[in-house]
């Protein structure tokens, strides 16, 4: 569903297009239907007069298919080719909220978008595991569901937009240990150390 911003309609698509817009990633188990209860993003958002758009997963509400990452990940590039082909938008961002941060953060490299927010996102699902419950289940993830173990800091580092993360410290999901921030910090160390060894 695409929502254009205050102070536009549909008619004055012209002004539309040189309005960013913004492709909202859900966090888990989120609907964008239910957005109407929980509306803080549309709001700020559409008031700064940005476009929304906004959608649901594969297997999230009416929705066909089975959510994995692989597919979700190619419902989103298909999501924004329309967006510049047919709406012809042209400065396209992603805001994605948790599990929404992988995706984003996985579409902004992609696809190279104008704009990234990765909002309260984790690194990688096995990290939530080892850092949240049990060391032993990070391991249990890698061999089971290793086609879910987005490392999602890479996607991040080699995004070349604007961005920014947000980190909730009172996150009681998403350990410090397991989110993108300090997934980050693992990337831009390993890519030093990388470096150094070659020197």
């Amino acid at each position: 569903m695409l929502i254009y911003g205050d102070k536009q309609d549909i008619e004055n698509s012209q002004n539309n297009q040189c309005n960013p817009t913004i492709l909202y990633c859900n966090p888990n188990a989120g609907y964008y239907e239910t957005l109407y209860f929980d509306s803080q993003w549309i709001e700020f958002y559409t008031q700064k007069g940005m476009n929304l758009m906004l959608w649901n997963y594969r297997g999230y509400g009416f929705s066909q298919g089975n959510p994995n990452p692989k597919d979700i990940f190619s419902d989103g590039e298909i999501i924004i080719k329309y967006l510049r082909e047919e709406e012809k938008l042209n400065k396209i961002g992603t805001h994605g909220q948790s599990l929404g941060g992988m995706i984003s953060c996985y579409l902004a490299q992609k696809v190279k978008l104008d704009f990234l927010c990765a909002d309260r996102t984790f690194s990688c699902i096995s990290d939530i595991a080892y850092f949240g419950f049990a060391k032993w289940t990070k391991f249990l993830i890698k061999i089971l569901a290793k086609d879910l173990d987005i490392w999602s800091p890479k996607n991040y580092s080699d995004s070349n937009c604007y961005k920014i993360i947000t980190y909730d410290v009172n996150d009681n999901i998403i350990p410090y240990m397991a989110s993108l921030k300090n997934g980050i910090i693992k990337q831009v160390s390993f890519k030093i150390f990388k470096i150094y060894l070659k020197h």
